[in-house]
This record gives structure tokens, sequence and C-alpha cells, in this order.
């Protein structure tokens, strides 16, 4: 009860904070919580998609990265020597995490303009103006 109350509360906050900057609002959740992780790329086809009035549209990028590739570019970006730990994978972890943006492409007019490799790099910089060079490495 109290994980829902928080989420809830949050959702309220955020929902509020929108509409007094006259914002839109983005709910995003993993492709798991709708389709089947076991299928590449990820539909739009979830069970009553087409026909409920939330309409959940595939957001992502459909260059799919490895963690450890991931990994490898935040290392770059901050120049951090950090080792990088390996750990065995979850049962349930998806092999793959690819989303099909068709619906986002056709509906929005939306796919994605920066590289992962750009959006770190501006990740970082931002963080390091924020809080500070030393946090990030």
């Amino acid at each position: 009860m109290a994980s829902l109350h928080q989420i809830l509360t949050s959702a309220h906050k955020a929902l509020g904070l929108a509409r007094a900057k006259g914002a839109r609002f983005l709910l995003a959740s993993t492709s798991e919580v709708y389709g089947d992780p076991l299928v590449n790329p990820q539909p739009e086809t979830y069970a009553d998609a087409e026909d409920s009035i939330h309409h959940p549209i595939n957001l992502g990028n459909p260059d799919e990265r490895s963690v450890l590739e991931i990994a490898q570019i935040v290392l770059e970006a901050t120049g951090s020597t950090s080792p990088l730990q390996f750990v065995p994978r979850p049962v349930d972890d998806p092999g793959v995490r690819r989303p099909d943006i068709a619906r986002a492409q056709r509906l929005l007019g939306w796919a994605p303009r920066v590289s992962l490799e750009d959006g770190i790099r501006r990740t970082v910089d931002y963080l390091r103006q924020r809080v500070g060079a030393e946090a990030l490495v």
C-alpha cells in the first residue's frame, strides 16, 4: 500500500507541475509491462491497445545496444576508470530490447534525433555543470 501511495502522490505532483507550466505529461514504462519481452522488435500490438483510451506508443531507439556497450560509452564520456562488474542476468531478463517505433513515427512524427553517444555526452556535461565534475568519475 505504501508503494502505491507513493506512486500516486508522485504522479499527482508531476501532473500538477505539468499543468502549472503548460507542459505535456508523458507516462513511460518498460515493454515488459505491455508486450512480450521475447518478441523483437517489440511491436505495439498489446492486448486491447487499439481499443483502449490509453493507446501505448513505443518510444525508444531501435538501434539496440548491449549493457556492456552502454557502460563503455559512459566510461569514455565521464573519463572514469571504474571497473565493470559482470553479474548473472536475471532469469526473466529479455535477451533483446528493440522497440518498433512505427506508431510514434506515424501518429506523432517522432523518431530519435540524438544518438546514444551524444545523449550520454550531453547528460554528462549537464551533470558536471549541475553537480560537479568530481561526482562523475
